[in-house]
């Protein structure tokens, strides 16, 4: 009787889980977003602030306050690898903020196939250009390309992490989110904010996992 009872409570706590995700996925999907790009945004300013003499920087940065999305793209056609990359990633983010999620998932692509780029900036594209296809493309497609991105050597394996743990409670793999999430909270080296996260989603699935 007792093994009924614990049946029974199991999926509860497991219908209990899927409503939460169906009521708030999209938030914390949103949430996720959010950080990344924030991140984002300062690991770029940090790269300007090293290069801030030279003369394309100083550009690029006009450019930005301008908030111009075509010189942004003419610039990064006329720019080395790098400084093209920042300029099509801050157009790509311009995009976004216009609603046109399909011109930037193809600015982040094109970052992200650049050959003989730093991979920073192609890891980077990657990683925003699946954050922006969660709802359109293929679960399991997205995540096998999180795969690669999740690596100890990636520098936005944290990020790739945390999309991965979304994907895999998005189809049912309770269990396999809890890992993902486990190997931010368990990393020393994880930033705060991506391990309190992190702690907060896996405490969630754990009260729902069968």
């Amino acid at each position: 009787m007792a093994d009924v009872f614990d049946e029974i409570s199991d999926d509860l706590r497991q219908e209990k889980l899927h409503q939460f995700w169906r009521e708030n996925g999209s938030w914390l999907i949103g949430g996720v977003i959010a950080a990344i790009a924030l991140t984002a945004g300062i690991s770029l300013w940090r790269q300007w602030e090293q290069q801030r003499n030279v003369a394309t920087t100083t550009e690029l940065i006009r450019l930005v306050e301008a908030a111009n999305v075509t010189q942004l793209e003419r610039f990064s056609d006329a720019s080395d690898k790098n400084h093209a990359a920042i300029a099509r990633l801050l157009a790509a983010s311009a995009h976004l903020d216009r609603g046109e999620k399909t011109q930037a998932i193809e600015l982040y692509n094109g970052v992200a196939a650049t050959f003989g780029l730093d991979r920073t900036y192609r890891e980077l594209a990657a990683v925003l250009s699946i954050s922006q296809r969660l709802d359109s493309d293929n679960p399991e497609r997205l995540v096998q390309e999180l795969s690669k991105l999740s690596r100890d050597s990636s520098p936005w394996r944290y990020s790739a992490r945390e999309l991965t743990a979304l994907l895999e409670e998005k189809q049912g793999h309770t269990l396999q989110a809890i890992e993902a999430l486990t190997n931010i909270t368990s990393d020393p080296q994880a930033p705060a904010d991506a391990r309190a996260r992190a702690f907060s989603l896996r405490e969630l699935y754990v009260a729902g996992a069968p």
